[in-house]
């Protein structure tokens, strides 16, 4: 029973982390660039869902049923704050960068057409890529193809 209540315990406590982490980039990052993706498909295309069962099984483990459970706890609120930090515009706009942002690249909006930008990848979405133009500044939507 341990065991059981340890992983969905886990599972609430990290899925509140992260969820918290990308409330935060979802207004800082991806609002201020402009990427009309909706919230719920950024979270699940973005969130890695095979590291987060065994992460949960263990983090829900240490808090709830080992000896050093209060230090767990603690660095769990510490996380916690870290990850609230991402509602700041600038920071949440770096951390966003971090994570989504690609090199400087040079891409094709179009298979048909014979020019190409220079940019960087904002967001790669299911059906689109917001590209940020360097010439312009702006971020343009391509289809994926």
């Amino acid at each position: 029973m341990k065991f059981i209540n340890a992983f969905f315990i886990g599972i609430l406590f990290v899925l509140a982390v992260i969820f918290t982490l990308f409330v935060g980039l979802k207004t800082s990052y991806f609002d201020y660039y402009k990427v009309s993706e909706y919230f719920n498909i950024i979270f699940v295309d973005s969130v890695p869902w095979l590291w987060i069962l065994p992460t949960s099984f263990v983090f829900g483990y240490l808090i709830f049923y080992t000896p050093f459970r209060k230090f767990i706890r603690i660095f769990y609120a510490i996380i916690l704050l870290v990850c609230a930090l991402s509602w700041q515009d600038e920071l949440g706009r770096k951390i966003g960068e971090f994570i989504f942002k690609g090199e400087l690249t040079t891409i094709k909006p179009s298979p048909d057409l014979n020019i190409t930008i220079k940019g960087n990848v904002i967001y790669t979405g299911r059906k689109q890529i917001y590209f940020l133009r360097s010439d312009t500044g702006k971020v343009v939507e391509i289809k994926r193809f």
